[in-house]
């Protein structure tokens, strides 16, 4: 059972949220699998690596490299909005200093 409390901390608008997200490091990656024998997997396994594929995915953390990193995290980050059902997006925070290349284009 997850923790009433602990949600807060996942909420960008509060600080201990925004200041667990900062601190955290980008999930790894998964390790791959080929189909057949993903299908061969027991129900309770594949469930397991579905969990962990979709943690990845959605867990990458705040980005600390300019330009070509960032330009990859949110190309990913919209193709995986656009195959989203309808509801709430993903969304991306852009913080460092002035004259960096953050501004919109």
């Amino acid at each position: 059972m997850i923790d009433p409390g602990a949600e807060r901390w996942r909420r960008l608008t509060v600080k201990e949220g925004w200041r667990q997200f900062v601190a955290d490091e980008p999930t790894g990656r998964p390790e791959r699998v080929r189909l057949g024998d993903y299908r061969r997997l027991h129900e309770r396994s594949k469930s397991a690596y579905d969990l962990e594929r979709l943690r990845h995915a959605h867990g990458f953390g705040p980005i600390r490299t300019l330009y070509a990193d960032v330009h990859r995290t949110l190309e990913r980050l919209v193709v995986s909005n656009e195959v989203r059902g309808p509801g709430a997006r993903h969304g991306a925070a852009l913080d460092g200093n002035p004259g960096t290349g953050k501004r919109r284009s």
